[in-house]
């Protein structure tokens, strides 16, 4: 599905609407509430100090209601192990642990594709969309493959800066008020995923020079984000915002499928977390990681107090 377009990009697209679509998602809103909450009793249960094994854990648990599994231990391996999948930079001694690691999510989503299609009826998105006749069993399990690669890490990613600009009671207050706000600045101020390959259909001439029609390039939705000539002072976090238009999600036909899903588990988590425990402080450094792809702070340890 990345590397498609056209009338080939909406094949596969359209039947990933039944599990992925904005009105699919919103049907397991309940389930996805039940499985964060589940997730947090099994870590850390009513206080106590909490670090980024709570972001795991709630980001798998949204997972995996979607999809309709358990959140089991060998579940969270698989998808914990799909962070490496995603960098389209991996470093050299990484390889084979990456390959490995795209190995187990195959073989993972194509057993669960193949016991979804085993229903005589189907009841949720993910059932529908394992017996869509329109894609092959292959594609199938691709496409859920693909929603744990590109959903897992920056779902993570994102609940933790999400916590860690909320330890300011102002912010976190618009976290509370307006969860939908502060998502969609989070998702321009950080763009986790902060670039995306691209092929040029037609010459398109720059400030720094011409793309060529046929050209492929890496277009990075980070710089869009943090366009001075689109967002007033960038760089400042800023759930209020109300001018530009952010790229956090793409555009277009490759608009990010996982976006829906993220609309809605974000702020289920947060809110999760902060109906049960107040006043946090952050253990360490919450500098961004040097890494360029995903782009994501470095993780630390938060101690909580319980209401």
């Amino acid at each position: 599905m990345l590397t498609t377009d056209g009338a080939e990009q909406a094949r596969l697209r359209a039947p990933a609407q039944a599990l992925l679509g904005p009105a699919a998602v919103a049907t397991m809103r309940p389930q996805i509430a039940r499985s964060v909450e589940a997730s947090i009793d099994s870590v850390v249960g009513n206080e106590g100090p909490v670090d980024k094994v709570l972001a795991d854990h709630t980001a798998a648990a949204a997972l995996a209601a979607v999809l309709t599994t358990e959140l089991s231990a060998k579940f969270l391996q698989m998808v914990r192990a799909s962070r490496l999948v995603l960098n389209p930079l991996p470093q050299p001694a990484l390889r084979l642990q990456t390959v490995a690691a795209s190995t187990m999510v195959d073989r993972w989503t194509t057993s669960h594709v193949a016991t979804l299609a085993d229903v005589s009826e189907p009841q949720c998105p993910a059932e529908r969309f394992a017996t869509d006749p329109r894609l092959s069993s292959q594609e199938k399990a691709a496409t859920m493959g693909l929603c744990i690669i590109g959903g897992f890490s920056p779902l993570t990613d994102l609940v933790t800066s999400g916590l860690m600009l909320a330890r300011d009671p102002e912010l976190r207050s618009k976290m509370l008020e307006a969860p939908t706000a502060f998502l969609e600045e989070l998702v321009r101020w950080q763009s986790p995923v902060p670039f995306a390959a691209r092929q040029a259909l037609q010459d398109i001439d720059l400030p720094s020079g011409t793309v060529r029609g046929g050209q492929r390039c890496l277009v990075h939705l980070g710089a869009a984000n943090h366009d001075p000539e689109q967002f007033e002072n960038p760089s400042l976090f800023d759930p209020s915002r109300e001018q530009g238009r952010p790229l956090g999600f793409g555009h277009g036909a490759h608009y990010c499928m996982g976006a829906a899903l993220t609309r809605i588990a974000l702020p289920t988590i947060w809110t999760a977390m902060l109906d049960r425990w107040h006043e946090f402080v952050l253990e360490g450094d919450s500098s961004w990681t040097s890494e360029p792809f995903p782009r994501r702070m470095r993780p630390a340890a938060l101690r909580w107090a319980a209401r």
